[in-house]
This record gives C-alpha cells, sequence and structure tokens, in this order.
C-alpha cells in the first residue's frame, strides 16, 4: 500500500483483494497493525470500515466519502437485494424511503448490450414502480461529487427529504442554505 502512486490505487488494490477473497476486512487490519511503519494505515482502516458497511469498489467507497458524507446526505442502503418480473436484481444504492435508486457504473459488469439492456430493464420496472435511478460513473463521482450530491439532494428533496447539504469545502458550488 505504501507503494502505491496514490489513494485511489490504493484502495484499488484494497477492495480488489477483499472482493478476491484473498482475506477479509478483520484479518488486513490486523495484518495492518503488525506493521510498524505503514504510511497509508488510516486508508486502510478507513476502506475496510466503509467495505464492511457494503461499499465494495473504489467507485463506491469514492460516493461514500465523496457525495454521501462530504455533503450530509442521508446514508444510502447498500447492495439493495430485489426481484424484477421474478428475476433477483442488485442494486448499488437505495433510498427507500424516498424511492430512489442510485447505480454507480465502472467499468466492471457493465461493458456490452446485454448489460446495458439488463440494466435499462431494472430501471425501467423501478420507474414502473414509482421509484426514480439516477446513474453516475467515475468523473461524475470522483470528479464532479459536488455537482452529483446536488442532483441527488434535489431528488432527495422532492421525495420527502427534510435534510439540508452541507458544502465541502469552501469552494463547493452545493447551496447549502
Amino acid at each position: 500500500m505504501d507503494e502505491s502512486p496514490d489513494e485511489a490505487t490504493a484502495i484499488g488494490w484494497i477492495t480488489a483483494a477483499l472482493q478476491g477473497r484473498k482475506t477479509t476486512p478483520k484479518k488486513l487490519l490486523a495484518a495492518s497493525l503488525t506493521r510498524g511503519r505503514l504510511g497509508r494505515r488510516a486508508l486502510v482502516e478507513l476502506t475496510c470500515g466503509d467495505y464492511r458497511a457494503g461499499a465494495t469498489t473504489p467507485l463506491e467507497i469514492g460516493w461514500v466519502r465523496k457525495v454521501e458524507r462530504a455533503h450530509g446526505l442521508p446514508s444510502a442502503q447498500r447492495q439493495v437485494v430485489g426481484r424484477v418480473r421474478g428475476q433477483l436484481v442488485r442494486r448499488d444504492l437505495g433510498y427507500a424511503e424516498f424511492g430512489l435508486f442510485v447505480e454507480l457504473d465502472g467499468r466492471l459488469g457493465h461493458e456490452g448490450a446485454e448489460n446495458a439492456f439488463r440494466d435499462m430493464d431494472r430501471d425501467n420496472a423501478a420507474a414502473v414502480e414509482g421509484r426514480m435511478t439516477l446513474r453516475y460513473g467515475w468523473t461524475s463521482v470522483m470528479s464532479r461529487p459536488c455537482d452529483t450530491a446536488a442532483q441527488v439532494g434535489a431528488v432527495l428533496t422532492s421525495r420527502g427529504w427534510a435534510g439540508r447539504l452541507r458544502k465541502c469545502a469552501a469552494t463547493c458550488l452545493v447551496d447549502s442554505g
């Protein structure tokens, strides 16, 4: 982890090891404590905690940190399991109380027409039930998190959320007033 060129790469290595079942968050944390000097120990701890809470990819972890927490959005349910026409489906994020799903489209699992149509069918089925799906990719989450938070906040507010967005930094464009 100390050798990774940036935080995003380190998070990618951590989540790859966890997803590949090469280790568990508990074992990885224990191993990090046995190393005298580990420059990214705090990152390991935070990433393992987010992973245990259901953020299992670098994009999902970016969502939690840069969009959701940084701007005061409510915590979404992660890895939401449901059914569409009898078929088991999984959604990245759900704000059940507000009838909103958020899909985070990274490269993995979204290549090819078959997957695009699967996602479209799932989104359309949600719409028929009165629920909305918003979709975001790497750029929206990692490079434009303030805009993304503002969009999600606007939809949540229109659906009954009484909370308020907050600025993540002095330069944040989110209207917190």
